[in-house]
């Protein structure tokens, strides 16, 4: 149930990131705490470094299909 959950929230651009928590004034920066780069939900999930590096030990990030399946606008 948590993983669907997450993922509902994930489709619905329900995750609170830097950048949304700022947009609420509840985030003094939109900055990732890990690589310092804007933390919006699609650098949560994909681009920071940090989470790539979990991806590629889950072996997922390698699929070109998956990669394909990331919406620009999250």
């Amino acid at each position: 149930v948590k993983h669907r959950n997450i993922l509902l929230r994930t489709i619905h651009g329900d995750i609170y990131s830097n950048d949304r928590l700022m947009k609420f004034g509840l985030s003094e920066s939109r900055e990732c705490e890990r690589c310092n780069n804007t933390e919006t939900i699609k650098h949560l999930i994909y681009e920071c470094e940090y989470s790539q590096d979990i991806w590629n030990l889950l072996g997922i990030l390698k699929n070109e299909k998956f990669r394909g399946s990331i919406p620009n606008e999250l």
